[in-house]
């Protein structure tokens, strides 16, 4: 359902406000550039600054302009009010949910494993489990990954765990129908080797025509055109993250004429250095 290409969408602000007028435009511009899907509200898209309102209209705002699927970031660490959120937005018509770890409490595997279950049973839309031990600290061992696969609803998972073995142990041990997802630019090329079937990507804002032809490139067979890809354009892989997310891929999308720049607190506005490392990117790849 929702393709190789899933762009993990900033959101813009002006001030105090969601900019809904150019997240609108941004979304129209991923569709014809190479997203199979968007998501929002996720951690690039600013999730944890934003109001539920917020929220809320965004995905009004974009559903009204685009085809493709959406799917929304609805996780946290308070399963009640995930489960509440979830709800809320069921039935705003969009296509499936994205359920980080939950972060900051700490919950142990069984713990994680009635978060999502929990979660899950309140809606029949598919699930995308976010391993991203990185942010959310606690990681989604592969045992429960394998046991909340069997859950019908959920049904891939975004590998953001940068652990090549366990996403090999995850292939292995779930069904061909759950679907794993590089959660890294970066590594998307070796997930799809093991398995994987597409990425939920940050770069796709700026080369997304190219990531899509390069996951096309290895699921249809072309392992070289592939790999010549993945290895032009691994220095935006790399660069758009020479701080934390969004902020690089927001100025990036600043200069190509996005209102995008602003980053709301705690994270702030790229640095000089910053800058000059996504301007020589740019300049080198567009």
């Amino acid at each position: 359902m929702f393709g190789k290409v899933m762009t993990a969408m900033v959101t813009p602000f002006r001030g105090d406000q969601v900019n809904y007028k150019e997240a609108q435009r941004l979304a129209q511009f991923l569709e014809k550039n190479g997203s199979d899907s968007i998501l929002l509200c996720g951690s690039t898209g600013e999730n944890p600054t934003m109001s539920k309102e917020e929220k809320i209209e965004l995905i009004k705002a974009v559903k009204d302009v685009i085809s493709v699927p959406i799917m929304v970031g609805t996780g946290s660490f308070n399963t009640r009010g995930s489960m509440s959120f979830t709800k809320e937005v069921h039935d705003l018509g969009i296509d499936g949910f994205l359920l980080v770890t939950p972060y900051y409490n700490k919950p142990n595997q069984r713990g994680i494993f009635e978060h999502f279950k929990a979660v899950a049973s309140v809606t029949d839309k598919p699930i995308m489990l976010y391993n991203i031990p990185g942010r959310s600290v606690k990681e989604i061992e592969v045992d429960t990954i394998t046991a909340l696969s069997k859950i019908p609803n959920i049904s891939s998972l975004k590998a953001a765990c940068g652990n090549l073995e366990k996403i090999s142990l995850t292939r292995r041990n779930t069904d061909n129908n759950f679907l794993i997802y590089s959660g890294d630019d970066g590594l998307t090329l070796p997930i799809l080797s093991i398995g994987g079937c597409g990425i939920v990507s940050v770069a796709s804002h700026i080369i997304g025509k190219e990531i899509n032809e390069m996951v096309t490139s290895f699921l249809a067979g072309n392992q070289d055109r592939a790999r010549e890809l993945h290895l032009e354009y691994f220095d935006a892989f790399k660069d758009l993250f020479c701080d934390s997310n969004p902020v690089p891929v927001k100025y990036a999308l600043s200069r190509m004429g996005f209102d995008t720049e602003e980053v709301r607190l705690p994270l702030v506005p790229l640095d000089l250095q910053g800058k000059k490392i996504v301007d020589t990117l740019l300049k080198n790849i567009i």
